[in-house]
């Protein structure tokens, strides 16, 4: 399958060109640039496998001349976040790149859990006899509770770091530098210069940390499970984010940054959240 299979569809083409002409002269925003592109935030929530449809719905409004500065996302919704923000400038398209590197996605690949966890899970899809099930079940149960998750999720995690290789992201840096290519002539509606925190592009992939039950919010909270964050590897992001309950185990972060450096860096993060108490829970 090709990407073109879907944006050179006969319907859907009519379907953009019959949305062009309703929303033609409409204002969505009061931030433009140089093209008349408007740039807005955009949040996407989890999903699953339906995540993807996520990918079709930026695709319309980069169509529509909609471009974002802001993105976030948490589950399959980081999936696209990350995408957007790391496969091109903010000024530019992205979504046709996305949904090519999604027409062929291994979905099959992503059960990685070996050979039990493949036939259980097949099982499933399949609603196979119901005693099947429970056998096939009961061969892979040990998995559960032993990680909390059938799929160890790395090939998951390698397939999108391939994806982001592609596009010249080996880690936060190369990220942050992408995003910090501002599009030309972009400008308040009414004239106004931008202040420097409205003209950025801000990116936010929402995970939870399930032993301090607090949010984690990535970039801006990757110094406190990584050392060396600028260097890691965006996936990683993702990676925590994306953890469905029972089929992927939840990402460790290992050799977790301590210290009085990071003590602070977990006040500060906590106290924003409210949690400031749970500092000593997680550093011990």
């Amino acid at each position: 399958m090709k990407a073109d299979d879907f944006t050179q569809n006969g319907e859907v083409r009519n379907l953009l060109d019959a949305l062009r002409q309703r929303i033609r002269g409409r204002e969505f925003s009061d931030i433009l640039d140089a093209s008349g592109n408007q740039y807005v935030d955009l949040v996407m929530e989890g999903g699953g496998v339906l995540g993807i449809a996520l990918v079709g719905y930026t695709y319309v409004l980069e169509e529509m001349g909609i471009r974002f500065l802001g993105v976030g996302g948490t589950s399959a919704g980081s999936i696209n976040a990350l995408l957007v923000a790391s496969m091109a400038p903010p000024a530019a398209k992205k979504s046709g790149r996305i949904i090519e590197a999604l027409a062929n996605l291994p979905l099959w690949d992503f059960v990685d859990g070996g050979n039990g966890v493949q036939r259980f899970v097949r099982a499933l899809l399949l609603k196979a006899w119901t005693p099947l099930i429970v056998l096939s079940g009961l061969t892979v149960a040990h998995r559960v509770f032993r990680f909390l998750g059938l799929n160890p999720g790395g090939r998951f995690q390698q397939w999108l770091s391939s994806i982001l290789k592609g596009a010249g992201i080996t880690s936060a840096l190369d990220l942050k530098n992408r995003m910090a290519q501002l599009p030309a002539g972009l400008r308040k509606r009414t004239g106004e210069p931008l202040s420097v925190d409205d003209a950025a592009a801000h990116l936010a992939i929402v995970s939870a940390d399930i032993t301090t039950e607090t949010k984690a919010v990535f970039p801006e909270m990757a110094a406190l499970y990584w050392e060396g964050s600028e260097e890691k590897d965006p996936a990683l992001w993702v990676r925590a984010s994306m953890s469905i309950p029972y089929f992927f185990e939840p990402y460790l972060a290992e050799h977790i940054p301590r210290g009085s450096g990071a003590i602070l860096l977990w006040n500060r993060s906590l106290q924003k959240a409210q949690f400031p108490a749970l500092v000593d829970q997680f550093l011990g």
